[in-house]
This record gives C-alpha cells, structure tokens and sequence, in this order.
C-alpha cells in the first residue's frame, strides 16, 4: 500500500503557507468587522484583498457567506418569531473564527466555509 501524495491528503486543513501579519490582521477585521458592520465589514476585507491574499480573501468570504445566509434565516424566521431567538448564534459564531484566527488557529464555518475554500482554492 503506498502512501497518500500530499496535494491528495486532506482538503480540510490549512494552506501550508504562514499568514503574513497583514493577512491575519484582514481575516480578523472580517470575522470581528462582521459584529458590527454585518455583512459589509466582510465585503470590504474581500473585494480588497481577493487578489493579493486567497488566506485573507478565503476568511473574508466565509465570513460573508455566513452572515448573509444568517441574514435570511433571521427575516424569514422572524415572521414565525423564532428569528428573534435566533440572532445570537451568528455573533458566537463570528466571535468563535475571530478568537480561532487571533490564536494562530485554522477556523470554517459550518457549510460556509468549504463553499468559500472551495471558491478561493479551488479544493
């Protein structure tokens, strides 16, 4: 039985490169940015940095999608008064990948992250 090549392993684990301070600092203005500016914060740190940092733009994005997604859960849900119950499961969330990301840690949203990999990486 031969081993597994490495671009074959796992496409759940981090980019083998080291995050530039300026990457990590981006990819934490989009999961922190995203408890006040919601969507936007993540937006910006994306359309900015999508072509100069895929680590930076990859956080940015799954920030993005997750909130959006959110978003429309919460409205759709509210009509039924359970999007007003619902609202803090996105802030844990954000707050979570925002304390992974500061702590040097890898961080996917559920379901929105490996959209966002796979979208940035192609993985």
């Amino acid at each position: 039985m031969q081993p597994t090549p490495v671009s074959q392993q796992s496409t759940m684990t981090q980019p083998t490169a080291v995050p530039t301070q300026d990457e990590k600092t981006m990819a934490l203005i989009a999961h922190f940015g995203a408890l006040i500016a919601w969507f936007v914060a993540p937006l910006i740190v994306y359309l900015v940095k999508k072509d100069e940092s895929k680590y930076a733009a990859f956080h940015a994005l799954q920030a993005l999608y997750f909130s959006l997604a959110c978003s429309a859960i919460i409205f759709f849900t509210s009509f039924l008064l359970i999007g007003l119950f619902l609202w803090p499961i996105p802030i844990v969330f954000h707050i979570i990948a925002g304390v992974k990301i500061a702590g040097g840690n890898h961080y996917e949203y559920p379901v929105f992250g490996k959209m966002a990999r796979q979208k940035i990486y192609g993985a």
